[in-house]
């Protein structure tokens, strides 16, 4: 960020009675990164705000306005890649009129699309904000391609983003749609634009000199194909059999994911399997297994007092004499009907599974698709570090040693490993150069930080602080959504929160967690009735998500993310 500050009489005409003295008292500019520009976009934007100086607007409030009207603004492809905040000394222009407005632009002319940061308006009907585009200011050219915001102006972000997409289309029109940022009424629920409309923003806007075209090249040059989001299949494809078994793993890959996620526990001998949780009653039947009823105990996990069987009692052999079964078949019953198919697998089979249907892939692909080969990928998540190394069964090793005996080596290799600690991916950082990703929850903190009595929490990690610690260490972070878009009275979705620009502007990719199409699961602007376990809205919302930056993210229906991310890409 720049900071220039200086004092100058800026009328273009003679200064004198009839027009009062506006003096620059300060500029602030900010690059893409720092507010949020999505890593592959179509146009870029850059934009200039005036705030006065007296009118209730201070630069801190106009930087969270800007960076939350940006992230609207991704969803049509366009970055607002260069902002400026000019800030003004203009007593007698505090309030709108269009008399006043006309001088203060004349006064102080700035380049187009500009905003100005008012204290009230004159205008009668009154206005919270108002957009000048150029079919409304034939009677006041210079105030064309303007935004006016009073300082009381409600959802300001929102607002901001509604005015800018009312300039950039040239158009007043609004929308009856539900959601749909065009409405009326400004709400943190309306912020969606349809596929039509950011056609009309894109091909009006760069036909007014407002939006240069960038064609398919992101911010870095490197084609926005290359830089599409990537989908992981939670625990495989878990919204179809149950998860962690090598037939969701397979099932996730042909349905196209990335990547697929084994969750990693250890047995007593010291192999890593993949599993939920450590405690296994929930996801295997082994309390149907008579041999076993004495090993039903209760331990403290990460201090939580829990009963049931758990993997460290039991030896690789013995894990595999149990069955998986449905997690949660209240929500999906229909999954319970595999229950005692499938056994528990290993890092080592999953691993297996994943480099066989990569060779069969890569046989199967011809010329330029050859060439182009992108292997799936897999996503393995140490769980409870801390409580293993306690108890002598440290994973981290046993982890690195299995990933580069299969070839995972180099920080370009399909694999990113994750973890709700920060100790354990220190550790790892030190022990081989391969990705590592930072889980970051909406609540509480990571469980290492409460032994080494460290006070900060995930809220504190999220932070540009936090942030830049995590980009020391790891190649990004894996949020939970409601730090990208946290939920409002309702259940409905709030207003973006700066958490991807954030992250970006200090080189992490972000992943979110957990987008899930059952009712129950989603927001209630995506959900298609009173049925909790009916499918809702998915593909609505990951493109919402999307719309932010997100560079991907993780489903228990990857045919369905895979759906949403390829249409969101093909619309932008």
């Amino acid at each position: 960020m720049i900071r220039l500050a200086f004092t100058a009489c800026a009328a273009l005409l003679a200064c004198g009675a009839a027009l009062s003295q506006v003096t620059l008292v300060g500029r602030e500019s900010f690059s893409g990164a720092e507010l949020g520009a999505p890593a592959a976009a179509m146009f870029r934007l850059h934009l200039t705000l005036v705030r006065l100086e007296g009118s209730g607007w201070t630069g801190a409030r106009a930087l969270a306005v800007l960076r939350e009207t940006a992230g609207i603004l991704a969803q049509c492809g366009v970055a607002v890649e260069r902002a400026e905040i000019q800030s003004l000394s203009a007593p007698d222009h505090l309030d709108f009129s269009t008399p006043a407005a006309r001088e203060l632009a004349r006064a102080h002319p700035v380049a187009r699309p500009a905003v100005y940061l008012v204290r009230d308006t004159k205008s009668r009907p009154a206005f919270d904000a108002e957009a000048i585009g150029r079919g409304n200011s034939r009677t006041r050219p210079e105030l064309a391609d303007t935004v006016w915001m009073t300082a009381a102006t409600r959802d300001p972000g929102v607002a901001l983003a509604h005015e800018l997409a009312h300039v950039l289309m040239d158009s007043g029109e609004h929308s009856e749609e539900e959601g749909n940022l065009m409405r009326e009424e400004t709400s943190p629920r309306n912020v969606l634009l349809s596929v039509a409309q950011c056609a009309r923003l894109r091909e009006t806007g760069g036909g007014n000199g407002l939006l240069e075209a960038l064609g398919d090249v992101s911010r870095d040059g490197r084609r926005a194909q290359e830089r599409r989001p990537i989908v992981i299949g939670h625990r495989g494809a878990s919204g179809t059999v149950p998860e962690h078994t090598l037939v969701a793993y397979f099932i996730a890959i042909q349905m196209g994911a990335d990547y697929v996620e084994p969750d990693l526990v250890m047995t007593k001998d010291g192999v890593l399997a993949a599993r939920h949780e450590n405690e296994i009653g929930g996801t295997t039947d082994v309390a149907d297994k008579p041999e076993f009823a004495g090993r039903r105990t209760t331990k403290t996990i990460d201090g939580v007092a829990v009963t049931g069987w758990f993997t460290e009692d039991f030896t690789l052999a013995e894990l595999k004499t149990l069955r998986a079964k449905e997690r949660i078949p209240q929500v999906r019953p229909g999954n319970a009907r595999f229950d005692g198919k499938f056994e528990v697998p290993t890092l080592e089979e999953v691993l297996g599974l994943v480099q066989r249907l990569n060779s069969e892939r890569r046989r199967e692909a011809k010329g330029k698709e050859r060439r182009r080969f992108k292997p799936v990928g897999v996503y393995p998540e140490t769980k409870h570090p801390t409580y293993f190394a306690g108890i002598g069964l440290a994973m981290e090793a046993p982890l690195v040693k299995v990933l580069h005996r299969h070839g995972y080596r180099g920080r370009h290799a399909p694999v990113f490993i994750q973890s709700f600690e920060v100790g354990n991916l220190k550790g790892l950082a030190r022990m081989s150069d391969l990705p590592l990703v930072q889980l970051l929850n909406d609540v509480g903190r990571p469980y290492d930080f409460t032994v080494s009595g460290d006070p900060r929490t995930y809220a504190d990690l999220a932070k540009p602080a936090g942030l830049a610690e995590i980009a020391r260490y790891a190649a990004g972070v894996g949020v939970n959504k409601n730090l990208m878009i946290p939920r409002i009275a309702g259940g409905f979705l709030g207003a973006p929160t700066t958490l991807v620009a954030d992250a970006h502007a200090k080189g992490l990719v972000v992943h979110g967690w957990t987008f899930r199409a059952e009712n129950t699961f989603l927001p209630t602007d995506f959900q298609s009735g009173a049925d909790p376990i009916a499918f809702g809205d998915l593909v609505g919302e990951a493109k919402r998500f999307l719309a932010l930056g997100m560079d991907g993210f993780f489903t228990d229906q990857s045919d369905i993310g895979v759906r949403a991310r390829d249409e969101f890409v093909a619309a932008h």
